[in-house]
């Protein structure tokens, strides 16, 4: 081979040499690029995660203290139905002893 060769031949090396390192950096750069975005996304998303799941608990905890259970209202209501119709017994006797009273007073005042 001839020097010219050779100087070819170190070239065309130098050459692949130079473009497989770029190649490599390239990658690396990239790689270091997407691992930096990597972490800076699963921090953001982990801090949005964490919002949500304290909204999401705030919202069921409000709605907990002010939730009443359908059986809970029901049996509240059959109470106050069965108070309101106690409390009807009472003023229809109480209606019915005050007529006789006043039935009373009024013959005690007309046989006089």
């Amino acid at each position: 081979m001839t020097e010219m060769d050779w100087g070819v031949l170190i070239g065309v090396l130098g050459l692949i040499v130079v473009v497989v390192g770029g190649v490599i950096a390239r990658d690396r750069q990239l790689t270091n690029m997407i691992h930096t975005n990597h972490t800076e996304n699963t921090e953001a998303i982990k801090q949005g995660d964490d919002e949500l799941h304290h909204r999401i608990n705030k919202n069921r905890d409000e709605l907990s203290d002010k939730y009443v259970r359908r059986v809970d209202l029901d049996a509240y209501m059959s109470r106050l139905d069965k108070s309101i119709s106690d409390v009807r017994t009472d003023l229809r006797d109480s209606r019915i002893e005050t007529n006789n009273r006043l039935d009373a007073i009024l013959v005690a005042v007309n046989g006089k």
